[in-house]
């Protein structure tokens, strides 16, 4: 894969100020002059929200409501693809990714024909030193299907990063998809407001034979203390 066309898109509801930092760290990252585009989709916040964000951003898309995780960005996702995008970016309003942490990710894309879903090493924003919050997740079927977060509460030992790996599904706080696999399967299951809808998503994914992988070389700095899905089932 020559170097893709991407769209990030960082969902925003009543926390312009935030969302912004982290548009301000999408556009630091390190990649192809022309070829990312940065989309900040309002999820119903009100219009001082979103005078806000379009004095600092040049591409915000409103949502008319607030449609919950997978209705917002779907919202970004559906622009992304008429425009032609190779690859959507999904980011949390209160992530930071590193300078190189979406060279890494579609290094994944560009070397693995069948991964359709890449995400990344999230790391605890409020901890006192380095540490992970997960580097991809896992399911754990003969317990009905609840997700792990991996890595969880360990250290973010720069040596021990580990090469790409494999995963059940990669957590929602930062991931990136192609574009074949949303014109496959569908765009995020909006049946669930808020967390799960990323697993579900994965897991659709995988069944459709492509391949979920995370890459502990791409860094993103997430100061919720959720990331992704949490415990439970997945059906």
């Amino acid at each position: 894969m020559s170097q893709p066309r991407v769209w990030a898109i960082v969902l925003n509801h009543r926390q312009a100020a935030q969302t912004l930092r982290a548009v301000e760290a999408v556009e630091k990252v390190k990649y192809r002059s022309g070829h990312l585009t940065v989309c900040v989709v309002d999820n119903g916040s009100g219009e001082e929200d979103v005078a806000q964000l379009r004095a600092g951003t040049p591409l915000v898309l409103e949502s008319g409501g607030n449609l919950g995780y997978a209705g917002g960005n779907n919202v970004g996702i559906r622009a992304a693809l008429e425009d032609g995008a190779d690859a959507i970016w999904i980011l949390n309003p209160d992530a930071e990714p590193m300078p190189r942490s979406l060279q890494w990710m579609v290094r994944v894309l560009g070397k693995h024909e069948k991964a359709g879903i890449v995400g990344c090493r999230i790391l605890e924003g409020k901890a006192d030193f380095p540490t992970i919050q997960s580097q991809g997740g896992r399911i754990d079927w003969a317990a009905g299907g609840r997700s792990i977060l991996m890595r969880r509460g360990e250290r973010a030992n720069h040596l021990m990063r580990g090469g790409v790996q494999e995963v059940n599904f990669a957590p929602g706080a930062s991931f990136v998809v192609r574009r074949e696999v949303l014109e496959e399967i569908g765009l995020l299951p909006e049946r669930y407001f808020m967390y799960f809808e990323e697993t579900e998503f994965c897991v659709d994914a995988v069944k459709a034979g492509w391949k979920v992988m995370v890459t502990p070389w791409a860094d993103v700095v997430h100061t919720s203390d959720r990331v992704g899905s949490l415990p439970g089932e997945i059906y």
